[in-house]
């Protein structure tokens, strides 16, 4: 039996232009899997926002269909309350053979990363 090729596609998503003041560099990184009792996956390798923070621009990294992302940015916005100092936005996606992202949740992120390991 062959085992099917697997082949890399550039993954790209546009970011809207952030204000460096308060919201820190947009990120994206291509997750390697996410161990029993750990709230956070591990990472495989992290990729690139292209771009400026007047423009915006796109995450941009390499990854193989079927591969689970998770991308977003932080506010760097203090606050009294250590808590509720640095809001986020963390989105997760599955990559598609396009190179386009089907956004999923984090629950569908920690299944899909368990039944590949």
């Amino acid at each position: 039996m062959q085992t099917p090729q697997r082949f890399t596609v550039l993954v790209s998503i546009k970011r809207r232009p952030y204000r460096p003041r308060r919201d820190a560099r947009p990120w994206i990184a291509l997750l390697a899997d996410w161990p029993v009792g750990q709230f956070h996956p591990t990472v495989a390798r992290w990729g690139a926002f292209v771009g400026t923070p007047a423009v915006g621009g796109t995450l941009q990294i390499n990854a193989n269909p079927g591969d689970i992302v998770r991308w977003g940015s932080l506010r760097n916005v203090a606050h009294p309350l250590p808590k509720l100092g640095g809001s986020a936005g963390r989105w997760y996606g599955r990559v598609r053979a396009d190179g386009t992202v089907e956004e999923i949740c984090s629950l569908a992120a920690k299944v899909a990363l368990r039944e590949r390991s």
